[in-house]
């Protein structure tokens, strides 16, 4: 009888397993609040229902007799796969620790009682008091973000007051709670790390790490590309290693994939900004597969069964130079056209554009805006560095 896992979405970044799955003849269930999704094909069984709903969730576990759930690049959907397989004992991670991870409220909390650096912060769901709290006791600039989204989605930076009644808006738009966090901006020192990693037997046995890459219009705080391997220094990339597998060992978190945001700051400190409970989105596992040859998304999916994996699975071969980058403009209007460089376009092996001359595009104010994707592959990380500082130039977007 066929392994049966339900994936709990299905958009278009969630496509890879569901490949993978059938191609390994699993019985592929879908949940999707989208009755259009994109994984709906690739699905032996798709149910129209969102994936936050837990019971419900659970009821279609148990009528399935599912061997195993996946909540992949989805934030969402984590709670409720530690939810659904803790009930049903199924390989998961404990509830509580998966909403420490998925909550950016409980993260930082777990982070101060467990002695870990972190920014100062304070939560709101009420626009006055966190006026009130940024005048009297917070010093510029600070960021406000929902606690319970990912994606960068409702994140600014508050550089001064005049804008923070929209901005705050802006942030519980995103929240379900309808709860925000405002914190310290903290300046850091060298590139912001990105990527993911992997915890097999609780041990954090894989992890291969990005330098991501901003603008400064329209949001600085949205990631326009990613780059493998980061520039950062071995020395601080085993006090990332150290430092997430203590995070690991306090949750008691035994298996999967996680998504990391981290960096150093300026007094040369480390913080973990995030620790999402779940695989990268945006090409994430398929860029590491081909700089390292560790692929991610067999390794989520066969965890997920209870297969055994070992540790040649996660075994880096020669590293390769891999970036991805987001296409986007700094402000909407109709496409006309882009702009791509003769000397960028040797480097593009994977090209996604999501619009058409004449289609109305968005500010790239999230990561939903951006135009299209692309990976590129390079020689040498100096070339790969050079041309990803310099995507603005070899890449343009041209507007009616």
């Amino acid at each position: 009888m066929k392994k049966k896992i339900l994936f709990l979405g299905g958009a278009k970044h969630q496509t890879a397993p569901l490949i993978y799955s059938k191609k390994k003849n699993y019985y592929v269930i879908v949940c999707d609040i989208n009755a259009d999704s994109p994984g709906k094909k690739y699905s032996d069984k798709f149910y129209n229902i969102s994936i936050s709903d837990k019971q419900k969730i659970l009821e279609i576990s148990k009528k399935e007799k599912i061997n195993g759930i996946i909540s992949y690049a989805s934030e969402v959907g984590s709670t409720t796969q530690a939810f659904v397989g803790n009930k049903l004992g199924l390989p998961s991670n404990p509830l509580k620790s998966v909403q420490t991870l998925a909550y950016k409220n409980k993260f930082r909390e777990f982070l101060k009682k467990n002695g870990f650096i972190y920014p100062k912060n304070k939560v709101f769901s009420n626009y006055t008091e966190c006026n009130n709290f940024i005048k009297k006791s917070a010093t510029l600039p600070v960021i406000l973000k929902p606690v319970d989204a990912s994606g960068s989605k409702g994140i600014s930076k508050i550089e001064n007051l005049k804008n923070l009644k929209e901005n705050f808006r802006y942030a519980k738009k995103y929240s379900k709670q309808k709860k925000i966090i405002c914190e310290k901006f903290e300046e850091r020192e060298g590139s912001q790390i990105a990527g993911d990693g992997f915890v097999l037997n609780g041990k954090f046995i894989f992890s291969h790490l990005a330098d991501q890459y901003y603008n400064l219009k329209p949001n600085s705080l949205i990631p326009t590309g990613e780059s493998w391997p980061t520039s950062h220094s071995k020395k601080n990339l085993l006090i990332v290693k150290k430092t997430v597998q203590r995070v690991m060992n306090k949750l008691k978190i035994k298996f999967g994939a996680f998504n990391l945001d981290l960096h150093f700051l300026k007094n040369k400190k480390f913080m973990i900004i995030e620790i999402g409970p779940r695989n990268g989105g945006d090409y994430i596992p398929e860029l590491i597969k081909l700089s390292t040859g560790v692929d991610l998304i067999m390794c989520t999916v066969e965890a997920s069964l209870g297969h055994k994996l070992q540790a040649k699975n996660f075994k880096k071969n020669k590293i390769k130079y891999y970036s991805a980058y987001r296409i986007n403009s700094k402000q909407k209007g109709i496409l006309k056209k882009i702009l791509i460089s003769n000397d960028i376009k040797k480097n593009i092996i994977k090209k996604d554009i999501f619009y058409k001359k004449g289609h109305k595009i968005n500010k790239f104010d999230l990561g939903k805006d951006s135009i299209g994707n692309l990976i590129l592959n390079f020689k040498t990380q100096k070339e790969m560095q050079k041309k990803m500082n310099n995507m603005d130039e070899n890449i343009k977007v041209i507007l009616y």
